[in-house]
Parts: C-alpha cells; structure tokens; sequence
C-alpha cells in the first residue's frame, strides 16, 4: 500500500507555521506522520521484496523485447530488474543470467556474456540447458581469440549434450564441430574511466590523499576555500578520491551500479532486496559491508510509498555512513557535540589533526545556503517518513517504538537527517551520462557527495578540473595558479557560455552567492576580444603554440576524439597542459591563445567524463 500524497496535503501544515527550530520542524512532522503509521504500521514495511512471479513476468518482457528488436539497453534493463526481483537461488535468477548472456553475444560483447555465463552456471541452472551455455562460451572465447579453453570448455558441451532431447542432439553437436571455423563480430569494447584519471598524490601531511600543494583557508568574503600552498602548473593532480557518498537517480538503480554507478551490463543484485542492481560482485560485497546491509529494508519501505524521493537516500546514506562510523547513536551524539563545540571553521572539519574525507566530520560541518520555511516543511515531512521507516525495520530506536515523538534519539536522528537534506542541496555534485556516443546531451544519473571538491571556490574561467570515473572524482589544475591564489572550479556555465547577468543570476539562484570572479567584474562575454599574445612569446614558443593550435582544431568533433585511443587522449592533454605552462613563463594575463587552448582542453575534459558511462 503506497501513501498517498493527498494524504499528506491534508495534514495541518499550519502545525509547521511557528516552527523556527530544526527540532521544531521535526517534532511537528513527526506528530503529523505519527496517526497514519498507527493507522497502518504496514504501510511502512515491505518485506517480501523478492517475488519470483515479478519476476518471471519481467523475464518473459525481456524476451518478448528481444524478438521486437528493442535496443539493447532497454532488454538489459528489463533482465536486470527480473534478476532483482527473482529470490535468491531460484532457477529464475539463473535463467535471466542465461538469457542476458544470448543478447551480450549478440551484441559482440563477449566479456560480459562470459562473466553472465559464469553466474548462470554458479546458480540453479538446469542441466538440459547447460550444453547451450558452454557452447555460447566456447563462441565468445573464440570471438575475443582467447584459445587456452575453448577445447575444453567444448567437451563439456558435448558432455551436457548427453541431457539434450536425441532429436536435437545431432544437430547442435553438429552446430557445435563448426564453431571454431566460424567469423565473430569486432568485440564491442568499454571504456574504462579509470584510465584518464591521473596517479593520486598523498604528500600533505594535513590533508590526507592530496596533494601537498593545497591548503584549506577561511575567510569572511569567502568562508571556507582551498588555496594553492606553492605554485602549481597546469596538469598537476591535487587529488584522487573516492566520493564519501554516492547515489543513483530512481530511473537507473536497473541501469548503474548502486555501488559506484558503472553500467551494469553483466551486473548481479541484492541477494536480499528487488531494488538495485551491482556491477559486480566484489562491488555488491563492498556496498553491503559500507552501508547497504543498514538501508535495504528502509529503501524498500520508502519506495513503498508516494512520498519518496532520491534526495531522501542521499540524506540516509550519508546518516548511514555516520551511524557505521561510530557503532551506537551515543557516540555519533558525542561526536556531534563535539564538534558543534569548535569555533574554528576549518578545524570542525578535521579528524582529529588531519582532514580525512571518509569521515563523518568533513561532512557534517559542509557548507549549507540559507533555506526557506518551505524547504525546511517539505524536508521535515520526508525526513519523519524516514524516521518511521527506520523504526519499523531497523531496532536503532528499540523494538517499534510505538512513541517516537517523545524518543531523544529519534530526535537526534531526525535533526541529522534535516541537516543533511540541506547539505545536499548546496554540495551535491552530478554524475552525467551521455546516451549514445552520437548524442551530445548529458542526462543526470546520480549524485555525490566529494567534500574536498565541496570546498572549492567558483569562478567563471575555472583553474582545476574534476576528472570523474563513477564514484572516483579527481582534481587537476588546467591553468597555472600561483601560491595564495584560490583553487576555483566551476558550478555552472562559464564566460565562453553565457553573458554575466545570466550567469550571475544562475549561481544567485542556484548557489545563493553573487559571483565576484574575474570574468564577471569585467563583464566578460562569450564573444569576449580578449589580447594576443604572440608578441611577448619566446620564437621557440610562439612556433609550437601555433602549429598545436593549427593541428588540433579538427578536435571540435566527437566523431575524431572516438577515433582516437586512451594514450592518444592522454598525450592530447598533455601537450595543451605543457603549452599553457610554457606560455605563462613569458605571459602574465590570459591571452586569446590560451584562451583558445583551454576552450579545446574543456571540450576534451568533458568529452572524456560523458563518455566513460554510456548507456
């Protein structure tokens, strides 16, 4: 039974009108919620989230796509989710790991057919079928011309072959002989993100896993920032780091991994929920261990009902992460205390001595923009829902605590969810997705949270880049930055996109601050004259400069960056970076040259990000 929004329109909102406190806000969305749970407590609970009858219903789709032709990714999709709803260990599950490996082969995508056939032979597959399985291997290892155990991956289908009906016996035996002299179709290949990320540098004593050419400041102009603690050339990395925090969109939690958001194109589920879908094993066995063991029963319960929406899992997630870091709601309290206790803005987010992203104080204390009463209302209703969610299938509270308005950590916990709800709308950063590789419109798939990068200021001509590879964000420096200056990214358009009073307006709306950067004092436009520099370049200089430019103008094209391999992107990058240096030895304003440059360099940045996911 889903809640109905009509039923939450027709609480007393005006309960919340006297609400100033964030204590105020939950205690009253928590005595609004609290008559409905009584009404029916089942209204929060779902259990018997595996249903092998949803199943075999989304099994049957599946085929019924395939014989229509369906894109492939609309078929993976739809044997992904029968995999998350078939119960563990059924036949049914072995079933969608069989017929998804058939359309994988299909698709000359061999590797992933190969590592499907594997978990189909691993669960309740039926030895009548098992003959066809290790042909399908047999043909794949020969497409990727992997010769070591095609002969006897072959014997052991001619083994099973004995469990076929006699009438097709001979046939498939004979099928079976002419495997080897047939032609395959060009494997289907990847790319893997993790080969542009640059090597991760862990030379700063304070920061942990950064580089040691940053620093965090404070200021009252700018609040919290990172500034470089040495000069830095462009193409050095300042950091590469796992997301603290990661989520999927409602849309792909049958699409990406729910660990690290890569397509799940031979992926595997939740042993215990129908809700999400893993790359991989190893990346099931991390999440389950990092927080999906605490949330798989409550994301079932909040997607049981109308309310729910993805920000509500970003917000659990991160009190998810919280809770396992310090083992009982009393010593996360304590912490809390603690560091609500600190006056200085930048120790509050320190470990102890060092800043250490993975924990739970670079987090709590981040950055959030004034919100309205409006905001507060909404987030204090879904945060009560999910209050009630944990109750009914957790014990954190007790056994169903029948009371939860008058419980202190109930309390305590929806206060932190409330926060993070906040901090999630000023911090969270997208993870885009590109479509198709001849689509140039990148859709968001999920969200992270990345506290270092959180603390970078904006500027309209940013300084630093993040490479990201699903939950892997890196930084490097695009532009030369001198010792003091900030390390600036940019959290929407920049100068070359659109004219000041719309990117004002914009970073207004969205971030709550009025952009001081260079480009917007001095009014710079997309069409912006800026000077040259040629003139003031040494002759070895200005002949490199423009003959790189001239080679490499034809790189405007997705088509011709497709073409190009992983180390050919690589030394692309590496040239522009060591121009830009070069030039700035000579030059100390931004001239049309460099300009030019980096507007190449962008594009090759935001190609390779759009591109590492393709679904």
């Amino acid at each position: 039974m889903a809640l109905l929004l009509s039923e939450i329109e027709s609480l007393k909102i005006d309960d919340f009108k006297d609400a100033k406190t964030d204590e105020d806000f939950i205690k009253s969305a928590m005595k609004l919620c609290q008559p409905l749970t009584l009404k029916d407590p089942k209204l929060f609970v779902n259990h018997d989230s595996k249903n092998d009858e949803l199943a075999k219903e989304s099994l049957n789709l599946g085929k019924t796509l395939v014989s229509q032709n369906e894109p492939l990714k609309n078929v993976i999709q739809v044997y992904n989710k029968s995999m998350a709803q078939a119960t563990f260990g059924s036949e049914l599950l072995a079933h969608a790991f069989a017929n998804r490996s058939i359309v994988l082969t299909k698709a000359a995508r061999y590797e992933e057919s190969l590592k499907d056939i594997q978990h189909a032979l691993e669960s309740n597959y039926p030895d009548h079928l098992k003959a066809s399985l290790y042909a399908r291997k047999a043909r794949n290892l020969l497409a990727l011309n992997i010769n070591d155990n095609v002969d006897e991956t072959l014997a052991e289908a001619k083994k099973w072959a004995l469990k076929i009906d006699e009438k097709k016996r001979d046939v498939f035996l004979n099928d079976l002989d002419k495997l080897k002299n047939k032609k395959f179709k060009k494997p289907v290949t990847h790319c893997d993100g993790r080969a542009f990320l640059p090597t991760a540098p862990d030379d700063n004593p304070q920061l942990l896993k950064t580089s040691g050419a940053i620093a965090i400041n404070n200021s009252d102009k700018f609040g919290r920032h990172l500034v470089a603690s040495r000069n830095i050339e462009a193409g050095e990395p300042l950091m590469v780091q796992k997301s603290y925090s990661m989520i999927l969109v409602s849309e792909y939690r049958f699409k990406c991994c729910w660990n690290c958001s890569k397509i799940c194109w031979s992926g595997v589920p939740c042993d215990i929920c129908s809700n999400i879908i893993y790359c991989s094993k190893k990346c099931r066995d991390i999440a389950f261990k990092e927080h999906h063991d605490f949330e798989c029963s409550v994301i079932t319960s909040l997607l049981n009902n109308e309310i729910y929406e993805d920000s509500m899992i970003m917000s659990l997630r991160l009190f998810t992460k919280a809770f396992k870091e310090f083992g009982t709601l009393e010593k996360l309290y304590r912490k809390v205390q603690e560091i609500d206790s600190i006056n200085d803005p930048i120790i509050k987010l320190f470990n102890g001595d060092v800043y250490d992203e993975t924990k739970y104080a670079s987090v709590y204390s981040l950055y959030r923009k004034p919100t309205g009463h409006d905001f507060k209302t909404s987030s204090a209703i879904k945060t009560a829902w999910i209050i009630h969610c944990l109750n009914a299938t957790t014990e954190i509270f007790g056994k169903n605590l029948t009371e939860l308005v008058e419980d202190n950590w109930a309390l305590f916990v929806g206060k932190l969810l409330l926060r993070h709800y906040e901090i999630n709308v000023s911090n969270m950063i997208a993870i885009e997705l590109s479509q198709k590789k001849s689509d140039d419109k990148i859709r968001m798939c999920g969200a992270v949270i990345n506290p270092l990068i959180d603390l970078c200021s904006h500027s309209c001509d940013r300084n630093a880049y993040a490479i990201t590879s699903g939950d892997i964000f890196s930084l490097i420096c695009i532009h030369p930055i001198k010792k003091g200056e900030q390390i600036c990214i940019s959290y929407g358009p920049d100068y070359r996109e659109q004219d000041t009073v719309d990117r004002r307006a914009v970073l207004k709306t969205n971030h709550g601050f009025w952009c001081e950067c260079f480009p917007c004092v001095n009014n710079w436009s997309p069409n912006e004259n800026l000077p040259t520099c040629v003139d003031y370049l040494s002759s070895k200089t200005r002949v490199e400069l423009l003959t790189v430019m001239g080679n490499f103008s034809d790189y405007f094209s997705f088509k011709t960056l497709e073409s190009l391999t992983t180390d050919d992107i690589l030394k692309l990058l590496s040239k522009f970076f060591e121009l830009i240096n070069l030039v700035g030895k000579d030059v100390s304003f931004l001239s049309q040259e460099v300009d030019d440059l980096k507007v190449l360099m962008l594009y090759v940045l935001k190609w390779i990000n759009s591109r590492q996911t393709i679904f």
